[in-house]
């Protein structure tokens, strides 16, 4: 399989940014190939690409649903995460922000610039596929139009109206995954640094108690629990699997490992992922 990287496109994306951390941890060289999609990513990962970089979490909308979903249908394992601080900037054919008729932006950068949009009275607003294709959208020099681009975009524009650091929150990031195709096999940590357990819970039943079940086996065996997402099996309503992730220190790696172990015995459990942190 040759040495690509699958990335979520076009260039200039904070994908593109996480992609190129990855690459200057590695030890050659590696191509770069851009997809439109999540989904389209992803699935490059077993078909043409050894490696993928997929955003998963977000500081302001949390995790990505989709992400999520599939990581469980797929052959997918993590070897690391990269997490890069994120910031928008909105930037238009207009010379003042009362004169913003039509607002170009990608559905992800509007969950997390909800202030600045909402603050915009009458105007159009029309999704994107990308931020890229948002700013891209300007070059017909309509006046009244705008958008919401990265940050690192304005340094380079030539609009004559900008307005940075639109996002709601300053320290708002987004966590990518290194994702290779595979199903989990052997822990990706070293030495004494702190590790990151990722995994799915797979209930084929639906009980009282059930979630108890699965938090007193991490409570038993001190093990930190970070996060929990309940995710529907699409197989019957009201039936959910669980995705998890746990951290910690090199001293309690043995305890998350215990966990896990008992906790297979209860339920199915598929791993994603053990890597340092």
């Amino acid at each position: 399989m040759s040495e690509k990287l699958a990335v979520l496109g076009p260039p200039g994306t904070y994908s593109e940014r996480a992609a190129q951390v990855f690459i200057s941890t590695c030890a050659h060289s590696m191509e770069l190939q851009y997809h439109n999609t999540i989904d389209d990513t992803f699935h490059a990962v077993s078909e043409q690409c050894r490696y993928g970089i997929i955003p998963i979490e977000n500081t302001l909308d949390g995790y990505i649903q989709r992400t999520l979903d599939l990581m469980k249908e797929g052959h997918i394992h993590i070897l690391q995460e990269i997490v890069i601080p994120v910031s928008f900037a909105l930037v238009g054919n207009v010379d003042a922000l009362e004169q913003i008729q039509t607002l170009y932006v990608q559905p992800t950068a509007s969950g997390q610039c909800r202030a600045v949009i909402d603050s915009l009275i009458g105007i159009q607003i029309i999704q994107t596929g990308s931020n890229i294709q948002a700013y891209q959208k300007l070059d017909r020099d309509v006046f009244g139009e705008a958008a919401i681009v990265p940050q690192h975009m304005v340094d380079a524009s030539c609009r004559r109206f900008h307005l940075n650091h639109v996002t709601d929150a300053e320290e708002n990031c987004t966590r990518f995954i290194v994702v290779e195709y595979g199903d989990f096999s052997d822990p990706n940590t070293t030495g004494e640094q702190r590790m990151r357990a990722c995994f799915f819970v797979v209930p084929d039943y639906d009980e009282p108690g059930l979630l108890y079940k699965i938090l007193r086996v991490l409570y038993q065996q001190n093990v930190n629990l970070v996060s929990l997402v309940s995710r529907p099996t699409r197989k019957q309503m009201g039936l959910y699997h669980f995705y998890l992730e746990v951290n910690g220190g090199a001293e309690e790696k043995t305890r998350i490992l215990q966990a896990l172990e008992t906790l297979n015995t209860l339920f199915s459990i598929k791993m994603i992922g053990i890597y340092s942190i």
